[in-house]
C-alpha cells in the first residue's frame, strides 16, 4: 500500500507489469507537472550545449554536403581537377528560386544515389526552399533539433513506462542528454537524428500497445502505421530496429495469449511498410543491393580465421566508439560499468529472485541487437549507425545503476550517485570541437 500511495501521489498510473521490488522505494516524489518543467530545462540545456558545438564547427563531413546537394539540386561538382568557382559550389548545395519545393528532382536524386529513402531530403529541402540561393549549416540543423527535442521526450515516455516514476525517467533522460552521444546525433548533418525518434516512437508506441490487453484501438492502429511510413522512408535501419521491438511484443503477446492485439500490431506494421513501398519502390533493390545493402556483406570467399578476427575488430571498435560518446572517452569506465550492470543483474536474478519488468526488454532487446548487429554490418566505422540506439543504452545503464544503488540504506547516497554521473557526462560535452565533425573546410561560401 505504500509504494501505491506513493505512486498515486507522484502522479503516475499503475500497471500490472510494474514490479516495484525490481527499483525499490522512490528517492523522492515528482508530480507530473514539475516533472515536464524539469525535461523541458534538460531539452534546453540539451540544445544549447549542441548549439554552443555547432557555432564552433567550421567545416563539414562529406556526407553532410551531401545531405545538401541531394536535397537541392542536381548539379555535380567538377572532380577531373578542373576548379569549382564559389558560384558552382552554391549551385550544387543550395536551392535555386526556379527548383523551391520540388519534390519530384529530391525523389529523382534518391534514385540515382540508391542508398536512401527520401523523406529525410524532402524535410531538408523544405526548409531550404524558404531560403533560395542560400546554403548554411543552420538550416539542417533545425531539423535535427526539432528531432531531438521530441527524441528526448520520447526517451522520457519510455523511461516513465519502464519505471512507473518520474525521477527515474528524468535521469535517464539526462542520462543521454547530457553525452557527446546527444550532441553528436544532434549536430552531425545527416537523417540519424531523425531515424532515432522515429526508432523511439516506435519503441513508445509497442509498448503503449502492449499494455492494451485486447483493447488495441484504430487511433493505436494508426499511430504505429504513420510510425512505421516515416520510420522507413527515413533509414533502412529502423527496419531492423523495428523488427527487435516486435519480435518481444511478439513473443510476450503470444506468452499471455492475447491474440487479437499481436494481429492488430502486425496489421498496422505491415500496413506502413506496404505504403512506404508504394511511394519509394527503390527500397527492395535498395536494401537487397546497392552500396549499402545486403549484398555489401559477401563474407563467401573468407575463411573461419578471417571472419573471427573480422567480427572482434568491429566490436572492439565499436566499444571504443561507445566508450567515446557515453563514458569520456575511458574504455576501461564501460568495462567497468557493463560488468556492473551484468554481475550486479545475475544477483538480482538469481539470489534476490527479482525479474527484470517485462516492458524494459523493449528497451534492452532492440538496443543491444541492434548495435551488436549494426557494429558488424555497418560499411564505416562511425557512430552514426548506432546513434539510434545509445538513448536507450543509455538510459538503461541509469536505470541499471539506480536499482543497484537501491541496496544503499541511506537515501543521500541513492540520489547523490545519479547525480555525480550525469556531471561526469556533462564534464564530456563541455569541450567543443573535441568530437566535432570538422573535415573539409568550405572558406569560399
Amino acid at each position: 500500500m505504500r509504494n501505491a500511495e506513493n505512486c498515486r501521489l507522484n502522479g503516475t498510473k499503475l500497471s500490472a507489469d510494474f514490479n516495484f521490488d525490481y527499483y525499490g522505494e522512490f528517492y523522492m516524489k515528482i508530480d507530473n507537472k514539475k516533472a515536464r518543467i524539469i525535461l523541458a530545462v534538460i531539452i534546453a540545456v540539451s540544445l544549447v550545449i549542441s548549439t554552443v558545438y555547432m557555432f564552433s564547427k567550421q567545416g563539414f563531413h562529406e556526407d553532410e554536403l551531401l545531405t545538401y546537394n541531394l536535397a537541392n539540386s542536381s548539379k555535380q561538382l567538377n572532380v577531373d581537377g578542373g576548379w569549382n568557382s564559389p558560384e558552382d559550389f552554391n549551385e550544387y548545395l543550395a536551392v535555386s528560386p526556379d527548383d523551391r519545393f520540388d519534390y519530384a528532382q529530391v525523389y529523382e536524386n534518391q534514385i540515382i544515389d540508391a542508398s536512401h529513402p527520401p523523406l529525410y531530403y524532402a524535410l531538408v529541402h523544405t526548409v531550404c526552399s524558404f531560403f533560395p540561393g542560400v546554403f548554411s549549416k543552420w538550416l539542417a540543423y533545425s531539423i535535427n533539433v526539432l528531432a531531438m527535442a521530441g527524441i528526448l521526450i520520447m526517451l522520457y515516455k519510455i523511461g516513465r513506462k519502464i519505471t512507473g516514476n518520474n525521477l527515474y525517467a528524468l535521469i535517464g533522460v539526462g542520462a543521454y542528454a547530457l553525452s557527446i552521444a546527444c550532441i553528436t546525433t544532434t549536430i552531425y548533418l545527416r537523417m540519424y537524428a531523425t531515424l532515432t525518434f522515429w526508432v523511439l516512437a516506435f519503441v513508445y508506441m509497442s509498448i503503449k500497445l502492449y499494455e492494451k490487453k485486447n483493447t488495441v484501438g484504430i487511433k493505436d492502429c494508426i499511430l504505429l502505421a504513420v510510425t512505421v511510413l516515416c520510420g522507413v522512408l527515413t533509414q533502412y535501419y529502423f527496419i531492423l530496429f523495428a523488427g527487435l521491438t516486435g519480435l518481444v511484443f511478439l513473443v510476450f503477446k503470444i506468452k499471455e495469449k492475447c491474440g487479437k492485439d499481436l494481429i492488430k500490431y502486425i496489421i498496422a506494421a505491415v500496413v506502413g511498410a506496404g505504403l512506404a513501398l508504394c511511394i519509394y519502390p527503390y527500397i527492395i533493390s535498395n536494401v537487397l543491393g546497392g552500396n549499402r545493402g545486403l549484398s555489401s556483406l559477401d563474407m563467401s570467399a573468407l575463411d573461419m580465421i578471417t571472419v573471427v578476427t573480422y567480427v572482434f575488430y568491429k566490436l572492439c571498435t565499436y566499444v571504443q566508439i561507445l566508450a567515446k560518446d557515453m563514458f569520456i572517452n575511458q574504455v576501461w569506465l564501460l568495462g567497468l560499468c557493463t560488468a556492473a550492470v551484468i554481475g550486479f543483474g545475475i544477483y538480482f536474478r538469481f539470489v534476490k529472485k527479482v525479474k527484470i519488468p517485462k516492458k524494459a526488454m523493449f528497451a534492452v532487446v532492440p538496443a543491444v541487437c541492434y548495435f551488436i548487429g549494426i557494429s558488424l554490418v555497418s560499411p564505416f566505422n562511425s557512430d552514426r549507425y548506432v546513434m539510434a540506439s545509445l538513448p536507450l543504452i543509455a538510459m538503461l545503464f541509469a536505470f541499471s545503476f539506480i536499482r543497484i544503488f537501491t541496496l544503499f540504506k541511506n537515501q543521500k547516497i541513492r540520489l547523490a550517485v545519479p547525480v555525480c554521473i550525469l556531471l561526469v557526462l556533462h564534464e564530456s560535452s563541455v569541450e567543443p570541437n573535441k568530437h566535432a565533425y570538422i573535415n573539409v573546410i568550405i572558406s569560399t561560401i
